[in-house]
């Protein structure tokens, strides 16, 4: 379930298929970073081997990524876990402007492997549609502890908002701040070393928010206090989605004219996708270096 909402809250479904979609996923990812990875390679071919060009490949890719700051360690495996924040299935609207995969996660990875390859970085995704911090606890050790990340990016809440929303809403906020609290105390208790980045949940404008947008701000700022709190008891940095779909309050559309699913567009998830390596730059990364490499 996307990270924008979830069903009933205009951002996508759960279902039987969630593993499968996961794999898809997983797979997708794995094809479009090939690609990037395979421009890699062309960029490193001998000069003169691709064609008549006055820059280089390298030199080319170097240009269009200019300004992508050093943060990472050579080989560190860096994990995004949690929600799915992009719609997987085009069937559900004709807006080509939505992504399908290519989400702020892939944005990073596509441009830290293209513009670092000798650092050999190693980006895993483990994001589930319909996630909650219970079920993202159920599956914690096997699809996080397990393969033994340097950094993971939790992005998590949204969906156990949506399960009592509008009623129980104090409860259903105590509780996650209680388990995500224990999750991120054994994640710790396993590795010490671990480094974190939360992320806020966060809502956008749709068929089932639309109407009831300021109670869905409000919720969303209630949770965005818990997961503060969180990054201030564990000193790991947070990372705010919310505030970039809160621009101006929607206007209620006639019926069918607003997506029942609702998800960041490309230019959203690359402002998410520089928010997150700001968030870890300023806790985690060499904060001196402002531009790609030499």
């Amino acid at each position: 379930m996307p990270a924008g909402g979830a069903e009933g809250a205009g951002v996508g479904t759960a279902g039987a298929g969630r593993s499968s979609w996961r794999t898809i996923y997983t797979a997708s990812f794995a094809i479009l970073l090939g690609f990037r990875l395979l421009l890699t390679a062309a960029a490193a071919a001998p000069a003169g081997s691709m064609g008549n060009s006055s820059l280089t490949a390298s030199e080319t890719e170097a240009a269009r990524i200019a300004g992508l700051p050093s943060i990472f360690r050579s080989g560190t495996r860096i994990l995004f876990q949690g929600e799915v924040t992009i719609d997987g299935a085009r069937w559900h609207h004709l807006d080509y402007k939505v992504p399908i995969w290519q989400d702020y996660a892939f944005m990073i990875a596509a441009d830290y492997g293209v513009g670092y390859p000798e650092k050999q970085l190693v980006f895993i995704i483990r994001t589930m549609q319909g996630d909650t911090i219970g079920t993202l606890a159920d599956r914690w050790q096997q699809d996080a502890l397990a393969l033994k990340p340097d950094v993971i990016s939790i992005l998590i809440g949204v969906n156990d908002l949506v399960a009592r929303f509008p009623h129980d809403q104090t409860q259903a906020i105590r509780k996650f701040a209680e388990r995500y609290d224990e999750l991120l105390a054994g994640t710790f208790k396993a590795n010490p070393q671990i480094k974190l980045l939360l992320c806020t949940p966060f809502v956008l404008p749709g068929k089932y928010t639309t109407p009831r947008w300021s109670d869905w701000v409000e919720l969303i700022g209630q949770m965005e206090t818990a997961v503060d709190e969180l990054g201030r008891k564990y000193h790991v940095p947070v990372v705010h989605f919310q505030k970039f779909f809160n621009a101006a309050p929607p206007q209620a559309a006639a019926q069918g004219k607003v997506a029942e699913v609702s998800q960041p567009t490309y230019a959203e998830h690359r402002q998410m996708a520089a928010e997150w390596i700001r968030a870890y730059q300023a806790v985690y990364g060499p904060s001196a270096i402002n531009t790609v490499k030499p």
